[in-house]
């Protein structure tokens, strides 16, 4: 019995509430709203719509089989399908693969993707807290300022929990060299298709 009738045993979805799975719940809700069975999924995916593909992979991934959400997610990702990529990179760095993610989150950034350019900006904060190398302060204030914040809760388990304002943790130097990046980067995006 292959996986997909497997599934269709079960006949129709059942989706989680966003307290269940926090990082797919709403879109997953959104996704179990359209489409009522699986093979409702799977036929829509294997006809090129991207977003059943996207809906497909997010179900796979909540009801414990990653390697299939991962391959339908990577399939909508490649195609262009900018929720997709976010899913996909999410999980990469579910999966302890920091630089993948990264390297996914660029390529929707440089889309101007603003979520991807939000997720890029903690990934460079947090490498600079664990590294101090000042590449990593510079990109994470150049995505943040894409993004559009240059604030930002620093989760790290102290209480409260502090706000940090990257623009204080640059010198005059540091301001100067991060927005020059700022401008090679919008460039970039402005080349880049979207």
């Amino acid at each position: 019995m292959t996986f997909s009738l497997l599934l269709l045993a079960f006949s129709k979805l059942s989706y989680a509430g966003d307290e269940q799975y926090p990082r797919m719940g709403g879109a997953f809700n959104e996704c179990g709203k359209k489409w009522e069975y699986i093979s409702e999924f799977e036929e829509s995916a294997n006809n090129g719509d991207l977003e059943a593909a996207y809906c497909l992979g997010l179900t796979y991934e909540v009801s414990g089989y990653e390697t299939y959400g991962m391959n339908w997610l990577k399939k909508a990702t490649e195609a262009g399908h900018i929720r997709s990529l976010r899913a996909f990179a999410s999980a990469l760095d579910g999966q302890g693969k920091t630089r993948e993610a990264a390297a996914w989150f660029q390529k929707g950034a440089l889309r101007n993707d603003r979520l991807s350019q939000g997720a890029l900006g903690h990934m460079m904060y947090d490498q600079w807290k664990f590294q101090k190398k000042e590449k990593f302060l510079l990109m994470s204030w150049v995505w943040f300022t894409l993004y559009g914040h240059d604030k930002f809760a620093d989760f790290s388990g102290e209480e409260p929990t502090p706000v940090i304002y990257l623009k204080d943790l640059l010198t005059p130097t540091q301001k100067q060299k991060a927005e020059k990046l700022l401008l090679e980067v919008r460039k970039e995006i402005s080349n880049s298709p979207h």
